[in-house]
């Protein structure tokens, strides 16, 4: 069963009353956006490098990835997508536990008029069809720390698990795109259309940076 706790809403900046995260609304998620939308995060290190896996050993390779000079290294699509959600939806919470992705899966199923099936959460979550195909055999149901991350703040509120649950499928849709895959659910991988290096200087790139946090502004996909 999924915990009915509340955990405390994400800190606040007492000049602001919201956390800002900045994220391109026109380029893929890299390593230097993505560390530069945590460290916006008003949250100790620990915590908000930990909520998307990264280690320090990982956060020392992802900044020397940025500072390759005319060159964008991607980061994996959970750690993409979970950036992107936390950057829209600033009534987010820290979770205090976290779903297994069979308990998600009879949550949302619970929840949702509509309820995806397992290929559709699969690459909504950042992982490819075949995962589906695992899940479904009971295999590998444990999932990387983005993606359990992602699955909490889903489904920590019921009453917000269909906006939250649409506005993830939005992101997620939204950074596949930005890599080159014109359809997500076509494709059924995130991997097959990319290199995980692109050009820095993208076409409608450049160094332009959108705030996408709160409210309706570039929220849809």
């Amino acid at each position: 069963m999924l915990s009915n706790t509340r955990p405390p809403q994400l800190p606040k900046p007492t000049n602001q009353g919201t956390y800002t995260m900045f994220i391109p609304a026109d380029r893929p998620v890299s390593a230097d956006i993505l560390l530069s939308a945590i460290d916006n995060l008003p949250l100790p290190s620990p915590i908000k490098f930990g909520i998307f896996g990264l280690s320090q050993n990982a956060v020392g390779r992802l900044r020397a990835d940025s500072g390759v000079e005319g060159l964008a290294h991607l980061v994996t699509p959970p750690r993409a997508i979970l950036a992107r959600f936390l950057a829209t939806d600033q009534d987010l919470v820290l979770p205090l536990a976290f779903p297994t992705v069979s308990e998600f899966v009879d949550h949302l199923d619970a929840v949702l008029p509509a309820p995806p099936d397992l290929r559709t959460i699969a690459l909504t979550l950042g992982r490819e069809e075949s995962a589906a195909s695992r899940w479904s055999r009971g295999e590998n149901l444990s999932a990387y720390p983005a993606i359990r991350t992602m699955m909490a703040l889903v489904s920590i509120d019921p009453t917000k698990t269909k906006h939250r649950w649409e506005l993830l499928s939005r992101m997620a849709n939204r950074e596949a795109r930005l890599r080159g895959i014109e359809s997500l659910d076509n494709a059924g991988s995130w991997g097959a259309k990319i290199q995980p290096w692109l050009p820095s200087n993208m076409s409608n790139g450049g160094t332009a940076r959108v705030t996408i946090s709160g409210g309706p502004v570039n929220t849809h996909a």
